[in-house]
């Protein structure tokens, strides 16, 4: 979709969450990892061959979290780049 509207944030859908206590960064991928390995649409991408948009379904997704650490920030400053 980035093609053919491209820097559009239409079809992205921004939100937050606040986790109380540790939080098992390992189990949360996994638990990712586990929500797209069955689901082919999950792990499909469309490309443009000769003037046409084919869908190509990956068989395995590598899927990792992005950690950012935010402590060493201001609160008012981590508080609001949280939400």
């Amino acid at each position: 979709m980035d093609q053919l509207q491209p820097n559009s944030t239409l079809y992205n859908t921004p939100m937050t969450l606040q986790i109380d206590g540790e939080l098992n960064t390992q189990a949360l991928e996994d638990s990712f990892q586990g929500l797209i390995q069955p689901h082919h649409v999950l792990r499909s991408q469309f490309k443009t061959q000769d003037n046409h948009v084919i869908q190509v379904i990956q068989s395995e997704i590598n899927f990792s979290l992005k950690l950012i650490d935010l402590s060493s920030l201001p609160e008012a400053e981590s508080k609001a780049r949280k939400h």
